[in-house]
C-alpha cells in the first residue's frame, strides 16, 4: 500500500464477523477463514486449547488453497484431507507449516461496496465472540446512518425540477452556487 493510501479516508460501507484459526509462523501470526468442511466436532473438542497435541487423537493443522486464498481446516490422522496433505501438494492441500494457536473471530471491514473477502480489511480480532459481534454490530451502525443520509440526499436532488421542468441542480451549477 502506499503512503498516498494509507493517508486518503477508507469508505467503509460494510461489516462482517468471521470465524477463524491463528496460525503462528516462525515469524509472523496470521488468521485464516476455516475450511467450509471442517469437521466442527473437531473444533468443539478445541475449545479453549491452543494445542492439537491431544492424548486422544492426532491432529493436524492443513492448509486449503482456493483460487489463491488460504483457508485452514483441522483433521484427525487417516481423516480425508490428512491423507490428500500427505500424499501430495499438486491439490492445493497441504500440511501447514504454522502452529495452530486456536479459533478466533474477527471483523472484517468491506470498502466502496465490495463485499469480496479479498477486499476485507481485519480490523478486529478477538477469542471472545459475543464482543467482537458487538463490536461489528456497533461499526455496522456507523455505516448506516451516512449511507441512508447519501441515499436521501441523491433522491431530493433526483426530483429536484422547476416548474418549467429543468433540474435545479443543472440550473444551480450555471449560477456558481
Amino acid at each position: 500500500m502506499t503512503t498516498a493510501a494509507l493517508t486518503q479516508p477508507f469508505h467503509f460501507t460494510s461489516f462482517s464477523v468471521q470465524r477463524c484459526i491463528r496460525i503462528k509462523y516462525e515469524t509472523d501470526v496470521v488468521y485464516r477463514p476455516i475450511h467450509a468442511q471442517q469437521n466442527e466436532a473437531i473444533l468443539q473438542m478445541l475449545t479453549g486449547q491452543t494445542s492439537l497435541r491431544t492424548p486422544a487423537v492426532n491432529l493436524e493443522l492443513i492448509t486449503v488453497e482456493i483460487d489463491g486464498d488460504e483457508q485452514v481446516l483441522i483433521d484427525q490422522e487417516d481423516g480425508e484431507f490428512f491423507n490428500i496433505a500427505h500424499g501430495s501438494c499438486e491439490h492445493g492441500i497441504y500440511l501447514s507449516s504454522g502452529t495452530f494457536e486456536g479459533v478466533y473471530w474477527r471483523v472484517l471491514g468491506f470498502v466502496d461496496g465490495s463485499d469480496s473477502l479479498r477486499d476485507a480489511m481485519q480490523l478486529v480480532v478477538g477469542d471472545f465472540e459475543a464482543s467482537i459481534r458487538s463490536t461489528c454490530m456497533g461499526l455496522q451502525a456507523l455505516v448506516r446512518l451516512p449511507t441512508a443520509i447519501r441515499a436521501y440526499n441523491d433522491k431530493i436532488n433526483r426530483e429536484e425540477t422547476a416548474p418549467d421542468g429543468a433540474d435545479y441542480n443543472a440550473l444551480l451549477e450555471l449560477s456558481g452556487i
